[in-house]
């Protein structure tokens, strides 16, 4: 019989044994998205199934409910008749996050055909030591990074520091999307080729210290010299863009001294938009604290703070003063979330949340919660913990966001990283795993 039955100009065939679907669709739905891709675009053969024979195999869980292809009892079969196909059993959750009692077990029995384990924390390999896995065996961790196409800190939008790029605030500072709205439009700082897709528009105007509607639909193409934006349907209302041309130094102290461009709004307190974005409305993934920060910026005098809210919720919560918007995905997420400051995350007992590398592969440090799991190793690196005083916990975090994104900036988590990451250890496993391979009994 013969064994490789991949195409011949593939570099190899893996099955993987989650079948990417567009949209929103939780973290595990990103990574094969990402996964899949990856190695596709470097010659690999990608299957969801083993109906044909492959090089190797990688398996994850989605939960306890069956959202895979197939799974260890399928694995165990083929590794019968081919005990040379490697194993990589992807370890991305815990009994302790869900409240459940029977995840350990089901990944520790699903553990038993795997030749390597990828955890996606070292906390997360840790819980799962204390309790059944044995840490001398073949591991790594490969933390989660997202899709760089779209999650990235580039953002037309902001203010830039650097002189070639107009500096200085333009009059109509910041786009911002209306709370109903779920896609986004663009503005370039310099005035160039600004195109826009959005039904409603506000903008920040340093000059009022307020954010203004500028028009129901806009879309026109403006150049350097303050040229006007135009907004059919809205009765030729004009707005003048007064930034500086690439080639004028610029002279702003708020623009230079802070790189995120927070806004100013009175003396020295900064105005902070936080954002949180969860495919899922259960309690765990932070809704308590949410609430408390909600509530504080709902009894504030002067607007100081602002949360936006991405996705779904608990059924119970009814905001007080966040801006809520409807589950996005990709480019429609990313634009949210590069219009915020920082992002929070109180999620508890999280593996390694591709929610929080969605918004720091946007540029936002991220403020955490002490109990959030795999979280708090990316939190001491690029953020702070939340306090029991949550006003000084916002101010203070808005003091450190200049230092904690020249941090991050420096060396972000990155989904190709991961990726390439998984393409390495699946070249090193198909090539050093010999046909000697150990049979596994599931008994």
């Amino acid at each position: 019989m013969k064994f490789f039955s991949r195409d011949s100009h593939a570099v190899a065939t893996v099955a993987i044994n989650l079948l990417p679907r567009k949209g929103s669709w939780g973290g595990a739905n990103q990574w094969t998205t990402q996964l899949s891709r990856w190695l596709q675009y470097n010659g690999w053969k990608v299957q969801y199934d083993l109906k044909r024979v492959p090089d190797a195999v990688v398996m994850t869980h989605t939960g306890l409910s069956a959202g895979t292809s197939f799974g260890v009892e399928e694995v165990a079969r083929l590794k019968e008749k081919y005990p040379q196909i490697p194993c990589i059993h992807r370890i991305n959750d815990n009994d302790l996050r869900k409240e459940s009692s029977e995840m350990d077990q089901l990944l520790e029995r699903s553990n038993r055909v795997a030749d390597h384990t990828v955890f996606v924390s070292a906390w997360l390999r840790d819980h799962h030591a204390a309790r059944w896995f044995d840490a001398s065996k073949a591991h790594s961790v490969i933390v989660p990074g997202a899709d760089a196409r779209f999650f990235h800190p580039i953002d037309f939008f902001r203010n830039s520091t650097d002189t070639a790029n107009c500096g200085v605030a333009p009059v109509l500072e910041r786009i911002v999307p209306s709370p109903s709205t779920t896609t986004c439009g663009r503005l370039d700082e310099c005035g160039v080729g600004l195109e826009f897709g959005l039904e409603q528009y506000e903008a920040y105007s340093p000059a009022s210290k307020s954010f203004v509607r500028l028009a129901s639909s806009v879309s026109t193409t403006s150049r350097n010299d303050g040229d006007e934006i135009s907004a059919p349907g809205a009765s030729s209302m004009l707005y003048t863009l007064n930034s500086c041309a690439p080639s004028t130094p610029c002279t702003s102290s708020v623009a230079a001294s802070l790189e995120r461009s927070l806004i100013v709004k009175s003396g020295t307190d900064p105005f902070l938009r936080l954002v949180t974005h969860h495919w899922s409305d259960n309690w765990n993934k932070g809704f308590d604290i949410y609430q408390q920060i909600d509530e504080l910026i709902a009894l504030q005098t002067e607007k100081k703070f602002e949360l936006w809210v991405i996705g779904r919720w608990p059924k119970e919560i009814r905001w007080k003063s966040a801006r809520t918007f409807p589950p996005a995905s990709g480019a429609q997420l990313a634009m949210l979330l590069r219009q915020c400051h920082g992002y929070v995350s109180a999620s508890r007992y999280e593996p390694g949340a591709m929610h929080v590398a969605e918004g720091l592969q946007c540029g936002l440090p991220l403020l955490y919660h002490r109990d959030s799991g795999g979280t708090v190793e990316q939190g001491l690196r690029y953020g702070m913990e939340i306090q029991e005083n949550l006003e000084t916990t916002l101010t203070t975090f808005a003091e450190k966001l200049p230092d904690l994104r020249q941090k991050l900036l420096a060396d972000p988590p990155s989904g190709s990283k991961m990726a390439m990451e998984y393409q390495q250890l699946l070249q090193r496993l198909i090539v050093t795993i010999r046909p000697t391979g150990r049979i596994v009994s599931l008994s």
